[in-house]
């Protein structure tokens, strides 16, 4: 996945953006709010790591610092966190879905 910072973030938000679609798609086959919560908080720290392969340690050094003393992880938030953060499964999902601004 070549491409400078500015476009490879381009691209993980157009594909955090598309788990929309999969929310719907699950919603359709039956899942409830919960599961498709954690499915889509699953798959966007999936996407994160795959985007962060190609950051240069020390860009990766300071993300992991951030997320650690953020959300207890190098990662990012998990399920149980945004639900904390938000109250429902449901905002769960929308921001799985809603690319955050970087800080």
């Amino acid at each position: 996945m070549p491409g400078t910072p500015a476009e490879r973030r381009r691209r993980y938000e157009a594909e955090v953006r598309l788990l929309g679609e999969l929310a719907a798609s699950l919603r359709r086959e039956g899942w409830g709010d919960e599961r498709i919560a954690r499915e889509l908080v699953e798959r966007r720290n999936m996407l994160k790591l795959e985007f962060r392969r190609f950051d240069s340690p020390e860009v990766l050094v300071l993300i992991e610092a951030r997320n650690r003393a953020k959300y207890g992880n190098a990662v990012g938030p998990d399920a149980e966190g945004l639900l904390r953060r938000y109250g429902s499964w449901a905002e769960v999902i929308g921001a799985a879905c809603r690319p955050s601004k970087l800080s």
